[in-house]
This record gives structure tokens, sequence and C-alpha cells, in this order.
């Protein structure tokens, strides 16, 4: 593109309004401007044309500033506000520099005259940072559009400048994105999965760490949740995130169970998860995105199923056990007192001693279904201590009310705030171990008096063996042959065998107490064997035997 001459110009403006005192056709003006803007009509020169009045109009309200400068940067028409930016009077502009007027902005926008003057086209959207004389020190931001303007042979002469201050808006972005920052470093490192979902086709603006390690190292971010979650299609997922973004109303689930994939070609994985979708709205209440928040329910879902199935094998079990078994939580006034107990389980051979079906007892209190074991009770305040104490007590009990009679082993624990109970009816046990204590005291009434009948029996025995001791010592001193006194010593011996035996008689109450004692003495073992020997003489000889016994001497 050719050079403009130095009669293509732009026409100087004029101090007052800022307005340029010529067409922008290289014809300078040759009258002096008033203040409005017009040439004294009665110069020798011709009159210029006016500028349009929507011009100045629009120059004189503009919320942001607009000027004209020539190729040399030098104001040919500024408005006030732009004025207002290097921090002097629009009269104070006029036919100066940019470089005298804001001397840090000059090395910028000399770059941006350049390439207009190289292109031809406009520059949009520049950014200009720097101080200006109006607030030293201070460096501001403005974002400018900078058009060439032309004369009547097409030439570049100058350019029109639109300048918007976005200093505050630039801060506030900035602030706003250090915010948002800290709220994403905030996100990454929460435990639970976090992940933002923008527009109605809910693409993936954010996912964060915990996201990743629970659903896979998927490519997420740009993409759709239908694309991300293909295994989801049939789940109502996809529905859900319709509806939170049409309604704006949020949506909080727990223990959701559903089958992920870590990959796209891994098998799938069921995962329990607790979230809430959360809407996420602009400045004008509008529903942009959608927030997701949760966590891994699963080892907590499956700790749950694997209580209840552990609570209903429990169930099962006790409901078939033959021992009567139930459980009660305590009811207390407003003093933290127990003050009577309500029924969480009764098994069935509960209810057969308690005369009652399981949903009649279940959720009411004791006191109600069994007033003879209220608070007066032994049995309610031996309830009462095991909550207090944590003892538990294995005890018998009697009962006779509420239409039910008989005596009951009654097993109690504490169970968090209240108690498990096993109870037996022993009435039957108990009338059997009557019987047989009555029993016993009859059998040591028997067993007494045969032990006085045995004493007097050895007493009455005893009399008549002196008489005949005496009467063998006198024949032992007899003059008598060899068989004579065999016979006498025989009879010696065996009147002092039978002595033993009435004195055991004797000793049979001490047999019968367990405290008969053993008397050690040394004996010759011939003396035995002749013991033995005449015992069985008798039987031998009516058989017609013959018995050799060689001992030493």
């Amino acid at each position: 593109m050719s050079e403009p001459s130095p009669a293509a110009s732009l026409p100087r403006a004029d101090a007052g309004s800022g307005a340029a005192a010529g067409v922008i056709d290289g014809t300078p003006p040759c009258g002096e401007a008033d203040r409005g803007g017009r040439v004294d009509t009665a110069s020798p020169t011709p009159s210029v044309p006016s500028e349009p009045i929507e011009l100045e109009a629009i120059y004189a309200t503009a919320p942001i500033g607009l000027a004209v400068l020539d190729r040399d940067l030098r104001f040919v028409r500024i408005n006030e506000r732009f004025a207002a930016i290097n921090g002097a009077s629009v009269a104070a502009h006029l036919g100066r520099t940019l470089r005298e007027m804001a001397p840090d902005l000059t090395p910028q926008a000399e770059a941006v005259l350049r390439r207009i003057l190289e292109t031809g086209e406009a520059v949009r959207d520049v950014s200009f940072v720097g101080e200006t004389p109006a607030e030293p020190g201070v460096t501001r931001t403005w974002v400018e559009q900078w058009h060439p303007m032309r004369n009547a042979g097409g030439d570049i002469v100058g350019v029109s400048v639109v300048a918007e201050d976005v200093t505050d808006i630039r801060r506030a972005d900035a602030v706003l994105r250090d915010g948002d920052e800290r709220l994403r470093r905030h996100f990454q490192r929460s435990p639970g999965f976090i992940c933002i979902l923008d527009g109605p086709e809910h693409r993936f603006e954010f996912v964060n760490d915990a996201f990743s390690r629970l659903f896979g190292e998927r490519k997420l971010l740009g993409r759709t949740a239908r694309d991300g979650f293909p295994e989801l299609a049939d789940r109502g997922v996809f529905e859900l995130l319709h509806r939170v973004y049409a309604t704006g109303e949020r949506y909080v689930a727990s223990g959701v169970t559903s089958l992920f994939r870590q990959s796209l070609d891994a098998p799938p994985n069921e995962l329990s998860l607790d979230f809430v979708c959360e809407p996420m709205r602009d400045t004008f209440g509008t529903v942009t995105g959608i927030f997701v928040e949760g966590y891994d329910a699963t080892e907590r879902t499956r700790a749950a199923a694997g209580l209840r199935a552990s609570e209903d094998r429990f169930r099962i079990a006790t409901n078939a056990s033959l021992v009567p078994f139930t459980s009660l939580e305590a009811v207390r006034d407003e003093h933290g007192d127990i003050v009577d107990f309500r029924w969480l389980y009764v098994n069935a051979a509960a209810t057969a001693i308690l005369k009652r079906p399981a949903d009649e007892l279940v959720g009411q209190r004791l006191m109600t279904v069994l007033p003879g074991g209220g608070p007066g009770s032994t049995l309610f305040r031996a309830y009462v201590r095991v909550v207090e104490t944590g003892q538990g007590h294995d005890i018998e009990v009697s009962y006779d009310a509420d239409g039910i009679t008989g005596t009951f082993q009654n097993v109690c624990t504490k169970l968090f705030d209240g108690i498990a109970i096993w109870f037996m009816d022993i009435t039957e046990r108990k009338r059997a171990e009557r019987m047989l204590l009555a029993q016993a005291e009859a059998l040591q009434v028997a067993d007494r008096r045969k032990d006085e009948f045995l004493a007097t029996l050895a007493h009455e025995l005893r009399n008549p063996l002196a008489p005949l001791r005496t009467c063998l010592k006198v024949l032992e001193h007899e003059t008598m042959s060899d068989r004579g006194q065999r016979a006498v010593g025989m009879g010696t011996r065996q009147v002092v065998q039978l002595a033993r035996l009435v004195d055991d008689l004797l000793e049979v109450s001490r047999i019968t107490r367990g405290t008969i004692a053993l008397r050690l003495e040394r004996v010759l073992i011939q003396q035995v064997l002749y013991t033995v020997v005449e015992a069985v003489s008798a039987r031998i000889e009516e058989n017609g035997q013959r018995l050799v016994v060689d001992l030493p001497h």
C-alpha cells in the first residue's frame, strides 16, 4: 500500500468538543473553529461541513473511551471517557501524540499501528497493560478495538480506537480463577469422588483423582456422560441427569448399586454408591451444569448385607431353638432412669411360655404385657441391674401371675441399652429334684438304722467270744494228742479271726462316713497261709483231695 501524502492527514479537532474540524479528505480547515466545532463564516476560506449530530452524541455519552489518531499517533478526536483514562482534558489531548500523553502505552500502540498499516485490517480485542498519568504507579488493563481510517483515495490516514477499561473485570476474573483453582485443589484432595458435568449433554468438565481411581483411568474430559459410561445406558442414570438439569432440583441417593468397568474392555465390577447431584447455576439462575459428589459405599453396603444375613441366620436359628429367647430394650424417663423394657424379638419357644404370639409382644412394653414383672418385682430389679452394671445373671425365678405359673431358669446378659434373656421352664425338673431329695433323705435314715443294727449285732457277738477264748487258752495247757493240739490251735485262730470281724462291724459307721483307717503291721506269711488252708481244708476233705504245703521254716 502506498504511503499517503502529507496533505492526506486527518483534520484536527476542536478543543471544546473533541470534534474534527474537517472531513477526512485531505482538505485542511481554513478558518478558526469555535467551541462547538463550528468554523467562523467570516473567514475568507470556505466553511468545512460539520460532523453529524449523532456522532457528537455518541462521543459525549459513550460509556467507553473513543478516539481518533493519525498515523503519528496524534490525537485528532477524543471523548471525555478516553481523556479521563490519561488524566487530562480533551483539549490537552488534541494535537498531541500518545507518547506525550501516555508514554507507558506508546510501544504497544505503535506495534498495533504497524500491524494495521502492514495488513490494512482492523485489530480487535487487543489488550493494553500499563500506567497512565491519571494513576501513576497503578497498572491497569484495557481491551481496545483499532480500525483503520481511510481517505477518499483509500489510503490509511489514521485509526479509530475504542478502549474499555477491564482492570476490575480482569482482577475479578483473576480472583475467580484463583478461587476456582483453590476449589479444584480442594476437590482433588477430597476423599469422595467429584465430577462437574457441563451443559445439557452433561460433558465432563472436571473429575478428581478419587473419581478416576474408582471408575478407572477413562479419558472423560470433554466427553458426555453417556459416552464415558456406556455400561449405564439401561440404568436410568442419564435420565436422572436430564431431570436434574431440566428441573433444577438436587437429587440425593444412598446405596445405589450398579456394575461399572475400570476400562471399556474390563469385566464389570459391582459398586454401591452414595451421591448427590447438585444443579449449577449462572448469575441469572439458569442451570448450566451439574455438580456430582459421592462416596464409595460398597464395603458399607456389603457389611450391611452381611449383617442382615447374619441377623436372618440368627433369627432362623433362635426361632428354631427349643430354648426360649427374647431381647428387650430399656425404656427411660426424662432423668435417664429405666422405668420399663420394650420387646424387640421373641422366638417361637418363648411365645409358647409367654402364651402370646410374637406380633403381640414385639414393640410392647414389659409391664403392659406382664405387669407381674413390673418395677416392684425382684425380676425387674435384676434386669435393671444387668443393664446398669453390665454383669449378667443366671437365676431361678418362681412366677405366678399373668396366666403364667412355674419355676424358670433365667439367664440374662446386657445387649446394647437392653437385655437378652434365655429362660426355661424348670418346674418339672424342680419337682423331680424334690422327689430325689426326699428319697435321698429316706435312704439316709435307712442307712443310719442299718448302722445302728450292725453296731448292736457286733456288740452282741463280742460277748460270747471272751469265754471261748478262755476255754481255748485252758485247753492249750492240757496234755493231749497231736490231733487234739491241732484242733485247739485251729479253734484259737478262728476265734481271733472272728474277733477281728466283730471289730470291723463296730467300725462300720466309720466306713459309711469314709473315715476308715488302715493299720499297717508286720505279719508272717506262714500265718496267713495257715489261715487260708484252715478256711478251705473242710472243702478239700469233702472232695477227697489232698493239699501239700511246703513252707520255709
